[in-house]
């Protein structure tokens, strides 16, 4: 499920639950981001060990930059990514179910 964020003053929660309309309570877990800046996409991922990893497909090509673990980035590290000069807003945050 990816949800698209409008601005970066809505936080981002590592885990979400929703209720469908029959009340069953559905979690998903934070996967990834995507950013746009500098008239390109690039995206974080996390593992299953909850590390966060970066890719700009122009700068890295193929290969993911390991950054640091989820746990350890705020709300505002989040919604933002710098690699180099070049600065990348959040567009969306992609989640999976549990």
């Amino acid at each position: 499920m990816s949800v698209r964020l409008l601005n970066t003053n809505i936080k981002v929660n590592h885990k979400i639950s929703l209720i469908d309309n029959e009340d069953h309570q559905h979690e998903y877990v934070l996967q990834g981001m995507v950013y746009f800046g500098v008239a390109h996409f690039v995206s974080r991922i996390i593992d299953s060990n909850s590390d966060v990893w970066y890719n700009d497909g122009i700068r890295t090509q193929r290969r993911y930059v390991k950054e640091k673990p989820l746990r350890e980035f705020s709300n505002s590290e989040i919604h933002a990514l710098t690699i180099g000069r070049d600065k990348f807003n959040s567009c969306f945050a992609v989640y999976s179910k549990v």
